[in-house]
């Protein structure tokens, strides 16, 4: 017998033998909401209709995958422009280098029965400030400012008998490391004529401290990473990352 879903589906015909039910049964009108299912598959329908929600899956994902991408890439070049450059570092060692000085100038810390572990402490920030700007003026490219801390290291080299004897060592790589118990042992007055006097060693430290402070700020000022707009304003870049700002 010749006979296809499609044409049963539309007629009924040969439903009742076929599954013993009535036309009118409820059954019936169930088997033929199968049958129109079926149909659906067959003509396509349905591959159709799950083909376009994957697509708009993908698409969603695609879209949410792409802005996680561009937020990102936004936050990257948010923090790399934040980031200071070698001469912006500098100026800060050099800040900070001078303000040490200063705190070992202080009268207070060379009296009859002053805290000797107030004025270690006041040394060993000197210490890791000349260091610090050891490093940064290394990492510089400004020759203002190379010059400057060149003349530093020379001076150090000079002192490193005198300074050797207050518990300061001058290591190979010119950089300063300090002994507590030697300094702490060292007479007050040797420390002070080599750090708390002017014209001591380390008052004209500060002298080419100051020096190099002077072409750091030039530096990290034509180096500025913002312009007074707030708008990026490093180089050819600048008007592509302002939006990111």
């Amino acid at each position: 017998m010749a006979f296809t879903i499609n044409s049963m589906a539309q007629s009924g015909t040969g439903f009742n033998s076929l599954f013993g039910v009535s036309g009118s049964n409820n059954s019936a009108n169930g088997i033929y909401s199968l049958l129109g299912d079926y149909s659906s598959i067959k003509k396509g329908s349905y591959g159709k209709l799950v083909s376009k929600y994957l697509s708009e899956a993908d698409d969603s994902s695609s879209k949410k995958s792409s802005s996680k991408t561009l937020n990102d890439t936004k936050t990257k070049i948010s923090s790399d422009a934040l980031k200071p450059n070698a001469a912006y570092t500098a100026l800060n060692d050099t800040k900070a280098l001078q303000s040490s000085i200063k705190a070992l100038s202080s009268e207070e810390l060379y009296k009859d029965g002053a805290d000797s572990d107030k004025l270690y402490e006041k040394a060993k920030a000197f210490v890791d400030d000349y260091n610090d700007l050891l490093d940064s003026a290394g990492r510089s490219s400004v020759s203002g400012l190379k010059t400057n801390v060149n003349s530093i290291i020379s001076r150090t080299a000079t002192e490193k008998s005198n300074l050797e004897g207050i518990g300061i060592t001058v290591k190979s790589d010119n950089t300063l490391s300090i002994d507590k118990d030697k300094f702490n042992a060292a007479d007050t007055s040797d420390v002070k004529k080599l750090l708390g006097q002017t014209g001591g060693y380390a008052s004209m430290v500060g002298v080419n401290a100051n020096g190099a402070e002077y072409y750091a700020q030039a530096a990290a000022s034509s180096g500025s990473l913002y312009g007074n707009s707030g708008s990026y304003s490093y180089g050819s870049f600048g008007s592509s990352f302002s939006v990111y700002s």
